[in-house]
């Protein structure tokens, strides 16, 4: 009796060949392997997902000296080790403010390592530090740092009386934007034309507990009369809603006067120590960011709407 003919495709044959060939170690003794079975470069590049020089490469040096090439190392370096960067952080923590060349300073003389300003910006990036200019604040004296503990520790000891307060506050915003930095082309000029005195408007305003007044625009050189014709609207309103209400204001000269103390003790209890340089200790500048936003959102929409109506035909 005959013995059963196994057929094999070329199909088939191919993927014994191709298993093989996956059992190789490296991606060079596949590109040889392939070569030795009549298989194009093409059909090597496809399968061994490489170039034409690698191809070219592999073969030449096995033909030269019967080695393997092996391809230079890519793709990104290898990370820093945890020890470095726990070293770059704890560098970082005791230092206020620093810069990248300052840390690597450090880490040359006292730790001996060698660090590029690169390396370091990238670790302190990754580990919620920013490059950012620092934040001016005003610079108090003893005395002024001394009445705003003072008055801050009152306040702790009479809680109940901080429910009642009525802050009140202006706000200068000028419709110069006073922020230069912005989004721009690469290769176009960054510029912006500013003026020495640009324009502004005045903001008042009084917020407390459950309450907030109008927004009042006044003049940029307010004085007593135009301050007491607010308050006229302003403390009738709080009177209604808190009888035990008492008014806070800043130390402002047109706050100050003899005439306008009277006017608003009239009317309820007022602060008249409020210690100056104190933005922290007043929650109406929480508002103004908001309210700084808004106003010059709607010098732009303005803006746009009068392009809009001018460029029609």
């Amino acid at each position: 009796m005959n013995e059963p003919r196994i057929l094999i495709t070329l199909k088939d044959l191919a993927r014994l060949q191709f298993r093989a060939i996956d059992e190789l170690k490296t991606k060079s003794q596949q590109i040889i392997y392939l070569e030795k079975l009549g298989f194009s470069q093409r059909e090597i590049t496809i399968h061994c997902h490489c170039s034409y020089s690698t191809i070219t490469k592999v073969l030449e040096q096995y033909k030269d000296s019967q080695t393997f090439w092996t391809p230079k190392k890519c793709g990104p370096k290898p990370k820093n080790n945890e020890q470095n960067v726990a070293i770059v952080l704890s560098i970082a923590d005791s230092l206020d403010f620093f810069t990248t060349q300052q840390i690597k300073i450090i880490l040359s003389h006292q730790f001996n390592i060698t660090m590029s300003n690169t390396l370091i910006g990238v670790i302190l990036k990754e580990n919620r530090y920013k490059f950012a200019p620092l934040q001016k604040i005003p610079k108090l004296s003893k005395e002024q740092k001394a009445a705003r503990v003072k008055f801050a520790a009152f306040w702790l000891t009479h809680p109940e009386l901080i429910p009642h307060i009525k802050y009140s506050d202006e706000s200068r915003k000028s419709s110069q934007n006073d922020r230069f930095v912005t989004w721009i082309k690469i290769d176009l000029e960054n510029f912006l034309e500013a003026e020495k005195y640009a324009k502004s408007q005045m903001f008042f305003c009084v917020i407390g507990l459950d309450y907030k007044s109008d927004i009042y625009f006044v003049s940029n050189h307010e004085d007593s009369y135009e301050y007491q014709e607010i308050l006229l609207d302003v403390l009738d309103e709080i009177a209604r809603v808190d009888s035990d209400a008492i008014f806070q204001q800043d130390g402002a000269t047109i706050h100050r006067t003899s005439s306008n103390i009277e006017h608003i003790r009239a009317k309820m209890r007022v602060i008249i120590k409020w210690p100056s340089d104190s933005p922290d200790l007043n929650v109406i500048e929480m508002v103004w960011a908001r309210v700084k936003k808004f106003y010059m959102l709607g010098i732009l929409l303005i803006k746009l709407k009068v392009s809009k109506i001018f460029s029609k035909d």
